[in-house]
């Protein structure tokens, strides 16, 4: 028979989802994965630009991007792009983090892309991660 804390340790860690987050600014980056870590059962993961966002990928699948819009060298349109072209990122979801105009709110919009304005509240950005991490059957019924 099986221990019931093997179990609750099992499920508790197949909860628990990587995220990967994208952002250039070290700060902002750091807050992010430190909310991410003290108020969710999620483990953040930090890449401070493109380059090395595609080099974790190498590493670990993560099961949700956080992305900055404005990156140094690429946007993070863009470097979504790249990255659901790779094999088995195909859905990846992710939530964009950019103080947008109304034209790139369209393009979002348009691609039916989950953004959050800076500056945001952190316990929307919570929320938001919930929302995009919830199985897809669930998400189903909540919208029920």
């Amino acid at each position: 028979m099986s221990n019931p804390m093997q179990l609750s340790l099992n499920s508790r860690q197949r909860a628990r989802k990587t995220i990967l987050i994208v952002e250039d600014d070290a700060s902002i980056g750091e807050l992010l994965a430190l909310v991410i870590s003290q108020e969710s059962d999620h483990q953040p993961l930090v890449a401070r630009n493109s380059m090395q966002a595609l080099k974790a990928l190498g590493e670990v699948k993560p099961d949700l991007l956080v992305i900055d819009y404005y990156l140094a060298k690429e946007n993070g349109l863009d470097l979504y792009d790249h990255i659901l072209a790779r094999d088995g990122f195909e859905a990846t979801p992710a939530i964009f983090l950019t103080a947008c105009d109304e034209e790139l709110r369209l393009t979002f919009e348009q691609r039916h892309l989950v953004v959050l304005e800076k500056p945001f509240d952190l316990d929307i950005l919570l929320q938001t991660i919930k929302n995009q991490l919830r199985p897809s059957c669930e998400a189903d019924l909540a919208v029920l």
